[in-house]
């Protein structure tokens, strides 16, 4: 019929558009697809004549885009498509994702291609722009970044932090930061495991002459000195236009922060600000630094060298550089340092906790010196106090937390680990008292049949861990405002413990202490916690 010859001539039309390369029939298609739509044939009846009913025509041509749009298109054809839904005044695609932003359960469904499809086709659309990009809100995950990598490349700045990517995503970033048509100008990897073979992907797309990137952020990501040569590579090639970096909390070691002198010493470097806190570096990291910044013209006005083991020697060297006119720093941090810093990963954050036996409920048992709780059946008749749990099966630890703070427990039974503000309520048993129950306190309910993270009573699943695994790590970084727990596991062939990332609190913390607590299951005797020495 003729309404089956009109249906497959727009198939047809849709078909020839995705074969071009450079898109140049992608205007045309939406152009003819508007016609087809009733009521603008209406307006052009005397050039078109009858055709006959378009109601069927319009169906099918929908449903053919859509089966498009959910095959393996590049995300440009597939954003055009969209504009031809459009045409064809459909809708449907978009409004579901509409609908899942919306309620904030996007994060939480598991969309199909024309889905992802559909929410790049939204956030490139929107009226709002892309200033700010953060993949959390849609997918924390590599799939989330690989499917929005267009939205990534529109934005100014993506944060994609904490979002368990690898380094399997850098060739697909290096890919963006290398396309001369990129807006971003500042992206976070921070806490993800991009390591050093990602790095080297990732500064392949920065050497590109069209790379306007001015802040990158890599703290926290398994980095080594063999990050190093690759980013002094970045910060003196002809088209550098970083400003800032944030390396903070990786081992870079003395021998990295050497390697990375060599390109803050070349004329190309713009970089301005430097984090290097928490990256092993002692006083001969801090020579090689005074002597790039003293014998060449330098653009560097802050450098933080805090959580290291300078010495009073390299803060010396550094310090008197803030005299210096030759140098243009004017803020230099070497806080919280101490030959302990040199611990590998987190035990450079390691602090030294004790049970406070003036908070333990009366059926929680304290031993080893007060590192160690167990439930027991019985009261133990401690001594009144206004500080201690009188219903919940909790205790508190006697140190506050400030700046970063890492420590490790075993556990043995189901119990609950967390961090609350001091002032959390000692009577009674609603939630007001319980740890992870209200909004003065964060936990990670560890259990054997499941694992749970919570706060202001709210949960959230967690995979269950292998059996057997007993033992938690706590990161707590104040100033960033982040709370993370961690599977502890040993490493093979005598290296360090390796760390998998549990679950990760965001908040603001107030100047209110801040202190580790623990709370033992009330349903199981023996149940216990250890703090472990690190």
């Amino acid at each position: 019929s003729g309404e089956d010859k009109l249906i497959l001539f727009y198939q047809g039309a849709v078909d020839k558009a995705l074969q071009s390369e450079n898109g140049h029939l992608d205007l045309f298609l939406r152009f003819l697809l508007g016609l087809s739509l009733e009521n603008n044939q209406n307006v052009l009846r005397c050039l078109l004549g009858q055709t006959g009913s378009r109601s069927q025509t319009k169906e099918e041509t929908v449903s053919y885009i859509k089966n498009k749009i959910g095959g393996d298109l590049s995300p440009e054809r597939s954003i055009n498509l969209f504009h031809c839904l459009n045409e064809l005044n459909d809708c449907s695609l978009v409004k579901d994702i509409q609908q899942y932003l919306t309620s904030g359960s996007l994060s939480r469904e598991s969309l199909s291609p024309a889905q992802w499809s559909a929410l790049v086709f939204i956030l490139l659309s929107s009226e709002e722009g892309l200033d700010v990009f953060d993949l959390k809100e849609y997918s924390a995950s590599e799939e989330g970044l690989l499917r929005l990598l267009p939205v990534i490349k529109a934005s100014k700045r993506s944060l994609l932090n904490r979002c368990n990517l690898s380094e399997r995503c850098c060739e697909a970033l290096a890919s963006v930061l290398s396309s001369n048509s990129s807006s971003l100008r500042e992206l976070d990897l921070s806490t993800d495991d991009l390591e050093d073979s990602g790095v080297k992907l990732l500064s392949a797309g920065l050497g590109s002459p069209h790379y306007t990137l001015e802040t990158l952020r890599l703290h926290r990501c398994q980095l080594s000195e063999r990050s190093s040569e690759a980013l002094a590579s970045l910060l003196s090639s002809n088209s550098a236009s970083l400003r800032e970096l944030d390396l903070s909390t990786n081992d870079l070691q003395d021998s990295g922060v050497q390697l990375l002198s060599a390109g803050l010493g070349s004329p190309h470097c713009s970089l301005e600000t430097l984090s290097l806190s928490g990256c092993l570096v002692t006083q001969e990291g801090c020579a090689s630094l005074a002597s790039v910044l003293s014998s060449n013209p330098s653009h560097l006005r802050e450098l933080d060298l805090s959580y290291n083991h300078p010495g009073d020697s390299g803060a010396a060297l550094l310090s008197a550089g803030l005299e210096d006119p030759r140098w243009r720093l004017d803020t230099l941090s070497v806080e919280h340092g101490g030959a302990w810093r040199l611990k590998p990963a987190l035990k450079k954050y390691a602090c030294d906790l004790t049970l406070d036996p003036n908070t333990a409920n009366g059926l929680l048992s304290l031993s080893e010196d007060n590192r160690k709780v167990t439930l027991v059946g019985e009261d133990q008749w401690y001594p009144d106090h206004p500080e201690r749990f009188d219903s919940q099966p909790q205790v508190l630890c006697r140190e506050a937390l400030t700046g970063r703070c890492y420590w490790e427990v075993e556990r043995e039974g189901p119990v609950w680990i967390g961090v609350t503000y001091r002032g959390i309520p000692r009577r009674g048993q609603g939630g007001d008292s319980g740890l992870g129950e209200n909004n003065k306190s964060w936990s990670l309910d560890c259990d054997d049949d499941g694992y749970y993270a919570r706060y202001n009573n709210r949960e959230t699943d967690i995979p269950l861990p292998p059996a057997g695994f007993t033992r938690v790590g706590v990161y707590l970084d104040q100033p960033a405002g982040t709370l993370t727990f961690y599977r502890v596991s040993p490493g093979g062939g005598g290296s360090s413990d390796i760390l998998t990332h549990l679950h990760s609190f965001q908040s603001t913390f107030t100047q209110e202490d801040l202190l580790p607590g623990f709370r033992l299951c009330a349903l199981l005797d023996g149940a216990s916690v250890s703090l472990c020495k690190l």
